[in-house]
């Protein structure tokens, strides 16, 4: 069973499916929270600011060689 949402908060949008058993138990509750709870790991991942690993090397001394990840 596939249950697909969409949560928007501020400017953010997530669009993605919960990926269930057919026979699962979970309540409609359960339901609502794991799809909250999916919303806000991921808005904390997209809106917490990264910060420079390397102090000592400030990010825009990065020699223009190297690929990022």
């Amino acid at each position: 069973m596939i249950i697909p949402f969409e949560i928007t908060q501020n400017k953010y949008t997530l669009r993605d499916a919960l990926h269930l058993d057919d026979d699962h138990t979970f309540t409609e509750v359960e339901i609502e929270q794991m799809k909250q709870a999916r919303f806000d790991n991921w808005y904390t991942i997209i809106t917490t600011p990264v910060e420079n690993p390397n102090p000592e090397i400030p990010a825009e001394d990065v020699p223009s060689d190297i690929t990022p990840v």
